[in-house]
Order: C-alpha cells, then structure tokens, then sequence
C-alpha cells in the first residue's frame, strides 16, 4: 500500500517536473542568455559610395565589453551583407540580434583574386586576399559608432560608406 503511495507521488512529481521543463522551454526561460542581456533585432544595408556592398562583413561591438572595469561582458554580434548590401545582426550562439548600447562598428570585405588556373601546380592557395574595399577608416575600432535600443520592428542600421573619408570632407 505505501509502495503504490510513493510510486503515485514518483509519478505525479516526474509529470509536474516535465510539464514545468516544457513550459519554461515555451516560453524561453531557458534561452542561454543571462537576464537583463536581451537583444534587439538589428538589420540595415551597407552601401560604397551609393553601390550595394555584397558579402561584407559587419561587427558590432558593445562598448561594454571594452571596460575593462566592466565585469559583465556583452557579446558581440556579426553579419553578413547578401548581394543588395543588406545585413541582419547574430551573436556567435546563432541568437538574433545585438545587446541595447553604444557598440562600436567595424565593416570590411577582403579583395580574394581566384587563382585557380596554375594553382595546383605551383602549390599556392586557390584564392589570395589583395586586401580590402572598405577603407581602412572603417575597419578600425571607433570610427563608427552606433546606439542600439528596442524599437517595435527591430531597428535599421544603414551604413552610407565612402572611399573619401567624410572627416576630410
């Protein structure tokens, strides 16, 4: 009789734990990131001088995550521009999005010259990076700067770049 008793509470506790497991996985309780890191979608175009800049590559970096006085580091969140020059923000989990603050910007996209024909032969690679067409000036930590913060819908970024520095301007 109290065997039978135990095994019931065994059973009705498994079920409650499971059902608890299930809803915090619904409802994304147990979504990996800390609380108070949530992310706010992040997507815009990155344009060279009025052209779509395809398979650039865009780095958003938390200014929180340079303080070294800052203990709780943010991640930083990367995309890739598709042929129009349009780009979503992720984080390295794969998590939509960029965490709410200032985050410096870095854009780049390597030159790769294909040099497939003789390059079996002399044993080189079969692509080569001559460098980059996005000026150095925004490559570089600090030059471009942006605010990340809910907006309904996600927030647009877009990125006008130029091969003239506009501080010269």
């Amino acid at each position: 009789m109290i065997g039978r008793q135990v095994m019931k509470w065994l059973h009705s506790t498994f079920a409650v734990i499971l059902f608890v497991a299930g809803m915090m996985l619904v409802s994304g309780c147990d979504s990996g990131q800390p609380v108070g890191k949530k992310t706010f979608e992040v997507r815009g175009q990155v344009l060279l001088d009025d052209v779509p800049l395809a398979e650039a590559r865009i780095t958003f970096v938390p200014m929180a995550a340079i303080d070294s006085s800052n203990q709780d580091l943010q991640p930083m969140s990367y995309g890739l521009t598709d042929a129009d020059g349009k780009y979503e923000l992720r984080q390295a989990d794969g998590t939509l999005g960029a965490v709410k603050g200032q985050h410096a910007v870095m854009i780049s996209k390597p030159i790769v010259v294909d040099q497939a024909e003789g390059a079996i032969e002399s044993g080189i690679a079969a692509t080569d990076s001559l460098g980059d067409m996005v000026p150095e000036f925004y490559r570089q930590y600090g030059y471009l700067m942006r605010h990340v913060m809910p907006m309904a819908g996600g927030e647009r970024m877009d990125f006008k770049l130029s091969t003239i520095d506009p501080l010269l301007k």
